[in-house]
């Protein structure tokens, strides 16, 4: 079948690449996003606070992997997007140094997220992903004080907090939205390879990115 230039648009190999892997992370951070909302709906009785983490980590990866296809989204034309996937690579799971690329690359023209919850990413980052494992979750659990656990400890306060969770997920739900509304605007036409095209996105991902 043979597409129509205005609709797929000219092909370029770059942008067909920044396309296909801002693709991959909205479909990651929707599905992380969808498991978090399923398991939220369970109440099982012999749910433990470790299961709370791993519920917690799933929303986390949501809202990374949202701010990762922002970057993507945002690149410029002439950013190549293997360079642009290295600064993914090379900022890992911080949230508030992906939070900033955003912005920096969205010259703030774009709201990535409420200003009332940026200093709320802190807190997450300070909890890392190991957290997803029960021995990392209950050390850093039973490393807090008697305050913190019933104020504002690093955990009490986040992973265990409704209030905190709540806004989280409001938070990332919102981002996704934005980030794939900016998807759709930034790569309207490039959303569709044929043949030969297609294989030189497969190629470039496969060659250039995937190490």
């Amino acid at each position: 079948m043979k597409f129509s230039k205005s609709i797929i648009g000219r092909f370029y190999l770059e942008t067909q690449v920044k396309s296909w892997i801002t693709g991959y992370f909205l479909r990651d951070a929707r599905e992380w996003l969808h498991i978090y909302n399923i398991l939220q709906e369970q109440q099982d009785d012999w749910l433990v606070m470790s299961y709370e983490a791993k519920k917690f980590i799933n929303l986390r990866f949501s809202f990374e992997c949202s701010l990762k296809s922002l970057i993507m989204s945002l690149s410029n034309k002439y950013e190549l997007a293997s360079q642009a996937y290295e600064i993914l690579r090379r900022h890992q799971h911080d949230l508030s140094n992906l939070y900033k690329e955003c912005l920096s690359r969205g010259r703030r023209k774009y709201r990535i997220i409420s200003p009332s919850f940026e200093p709320k990413l802190a807190k997450i980052d300070n909890l890392g992903i190991g957290i997803r494992y029960d021995l990392d979750f209950k050390t850093a659990y039973k490393r807090q004080s008697f305050r913190e656990l019933f104020v504002d400890g690093p955990v009490s306060s986040v992973v265990l907090d409704d209030s905190f969770r709540k806004d989280f997920l409001k938070e990332t739900t919102n981002l996704y939205k934005r980030a794939r509304k900016i998807e759709s605007i930034r790569f309207a036409k490039h959303h569709i390879s044929t043949g030969d095209d297609a294989g030189r996105v497969e190629n470039y991902i496969r060659t250039k990115i995937i190490r």
